[in-house]
């Protein structure tokens, strides 16, 4: 009986995963728009993000953008802000960081403030646009002028890279968007790497201090539009813009992942943890309950391949993960595991972070 029941959570398990990811919105296959660039400023808040900063200007110039780029150089020791100059961006050198504000947050603000567009739009620097990307992100901007965000699809080129298998998936089934009642539910994630809205709907974020001060300032934000019944829209990247996120390493790696990711899963709700974890107890089920059997059956090496194959499905399409996950998705999974408990930590214990160079203290969020 036990075994019954044991199977018969990790299936439906299975199964809330397949609900959470059913149908996921890209750039895939359209076709981009014309002369839609010109009146859009483009911010891009840079921290030391020498090496990651020139791809993303070389693709916003092979794109033959015809707006306004700014790039703010957040107090970097690198050579960020020449770059910037180099690609014919206006760089801005932020003023020092107001007690009660987060690096992103501030630089974004300095950055506002100088735009001559009304149409903005917020990149962070490891970004890069696939030809004709920005007109595609325009063209689905302005057909509603809801505020947007993007998920960026996820290039690696190293194998560590491709232990973000389920970083990336949780952060989608978190945001409620993607279920077959995808426009039935609110919204739960306002995705922070690439984000378009007007002046006046960056407005009505600035004014939060919980904006301001949030390490997760884009679910902050995704929260106030909520609260003040501003529909918003977020789509994955694909086809339109991708990024490599942690290319400086296996450590990077596990620091980017754990700054935040706890705090995260606070945030996206009762009701979407409740489904996410189900999902992640038929993962972790799948592999270390054979374990502990003296002799696995056949419906516990299928659940293990079931496992494999649905990470795989979700994960292929938003990075461009190897097959291999089917075979070795619980390296991901204790991986997975093992940086959230890092982020718990950090966050909800010591309250303080570190990225960048720069010492976060979380004790005001």
């Amino acid at each position: 009986m036990a075994n019954i029941i044991l199977n018969s959570i990790y299936i439906t398990g299975l199964l809330v995963g397949i609900f959470l990811m059913w149908k996921i919105p890209s750039f895939k296959g359209k076709s981009p728009g014309e002369g839609l660039s010109s009146d859009v400023t483009i911010l891009i808040p840079a921290r030391n993000e020498a090496l990651r900063i020139k791809p993303l200007l070389a693709s916003i110039k092979a794109n033959d953008f015809l707006g306004e780029l700014i790039v703010i150089d957040d107090d970097s020791t690198d050579d960020t802000a020449q770059i910037a100059e180099d690609f014919g961006a206006t760089v801005i050198r932020s003023k020092p960081l107001p007690k009660g504000w987060r690096g992103k947050s501030w630089a974004l603000y300095q950055g506002k403030e100088a735009a001559q567009h009304e149409t903005l739009m917020l990149l962070d620097a490891d970004t890069t646009f696939e030809p004709g990307g920005i007109d595609k992100i325009l063209q689905e901007y302005a057909a509603g002028e809801s505020p947007l965000s993007i998920q960026p699809y996820h290039l690696m080129k190293q194998p560590y890279e491709q232990l973000s298998a389920i970083f990336n998936v949780v952060i989608l089934m978190a945001s409620n968007l993607y279920t077959p009642f995808q426009r039935r539910l609110k919204p739960r994630v306002f995705y922070g790497p690439v984000q378009v809205m007007s002046q006046t709907d960056y407005a009505r974020v600035e004014a939060h201090k919980n904006v301001n001060q949030s390490v997760l300032d884009d679910i902050e934000m995704g929260k106030v539009f909520l609260e003040e019944n501003r529909p918003i829209k977020s789509l994955v990247g694909t086809g339109a813009i991708s990024f490599r996120m942690y290319p400086g390493g296996f450590k990077e790696s596990i620091f980017g992942w754990s700054k935040s990711f706890a705090t995260g899963a606070i945030l996206i709700g009762v009701g979407n943890m409740i489904l996410v974890s189900l999902w992640l107890t038929s993962l972790y089920g799948a592999f270390l309950r054979p374990l502990w059997m003296e002799s696995p059956s056949w419906v516990q090496l299928a659940l293990y391949i079931a496992a494999g194959v649905e990470l795989f499905w979700m994960a292929r399409r938003v990075g461009n993960f190897s097959w291999l996950t089917i075979l070795l998705f619980p390296f991901h999974a204790l991986y997975f595991l093992s940086v959230f408990v890092i982020s718990v930590v950090n966050t909800r214990v010591k309250r303080r972070v570190q990225w960048r160079g720069r010492d976060i203290d979380l004790g005001d969020e």
